[in-house]
């Protein structure tokens, strides 16, 4: 099925690539988001995603009646956090590198400068590979800043916990679909800003795994499995301009 689907992708783009008369580069910085899958013993204990960001380039062939085809590529960086009753605290970031081929349609808006551009592609995802170990010597509880009765800051525990696990990149390679629609707003001729929302609906339900094989909270033992799987959201800022042949 994923063959077919980007097959029937490139082959669209060649087809209408009979009629090309546009070259047009571009530029989007976005923030993605997902989401984390759970299993376990103890609820409170989440996986979250926060101050994410992407970038990416492409150059695209436009065509006539406003078909495009183009090639993307780009970079998801999924900031990262555990939460526990309300509290977080900062993880290693998650990193996927994305090509994309699309094709999408530019559908003016009469008598404005603005017009929306609906699409559909194929995304080949790479996440490179990491392993981070949580254990109890070294990982640091939920807690808060602040001073001794000497006036030194230290690190106050608000909750009795401590952690044993490992989070791991346990699939690097991930095939999406990726529909996306875009509003572009036209500077010129030639140039345009848009702002893009889009979803990548993927195939891996588990790319990262964490397991936390022993959590232990008030002298009581628990356990947790965190999954995440390649699917994703994201709004983008960008833009491009068009060059004639």
């Amino acid at each position: 099925m994923k063959t077919i689907l980007i097959g029937i992708l490139f082959l669209s783009i060649i087809q209408i690539g009979l009629a090309q008369t546009k070259f047009t580069a571009g530029a989007s910085f976005g923030f993605p988001t997902h989401n984390w899958g759970y299993e376990g013993t103890i609820d409170g204990l989440r996986s979250q995603t926060r101050s994410s960001w992407s970038i990416s380039a492409f150059g695209s062939k436009v065509y006539n009646n406003n078909w495009s085809g183009k090639l993307e590529i780009g970079v998801n960086r999924f900031g990262e956090a555990l939460s526990f009753n309300g509290m977080k605290t900062g993880q290693p970031p998650i990193v996927s590198w994305i090509m994309t081929p699309t094709i999408s349609k530019n559908l003016n808006l009469e008598g404005t400068r603005f017009s929306i551009e609906p699409g559909i592609g194929v995304s080949l995802a790479y996440y490179q590979k990491s392993k981070y170990t949580f254990d109890r010597d070294s990982f640091k509880v939920f807690g808060r800043l602040g001073k001794d009765n000497q006036g030194n800051e230290i690190w106050i525990p608000v909750n009795n916990l401590t952690i044993d696990g490992f989070q791991d990149v346990v699939s690097q390679f991930a095939f999406l679909i990726r529909p996306e629609l875009n509003i572009n707003y036209h500077l010129n001729d030639n140039s345009m800003v848009f702002l893009r929302g889009l979803v990548g609906i993927g195939f891996n339900e588990n790319i990262v795994e964490r397991d936390f094989y022993r959590v232990n909270f008030d002298g009581e033992d628990y356990e947790a499995n965190h999954k995440l799987g390649s699917s994703y959201t994201s709004f983008d800022l960008g833009y491009k301009v068009s060059f004639n042949r």
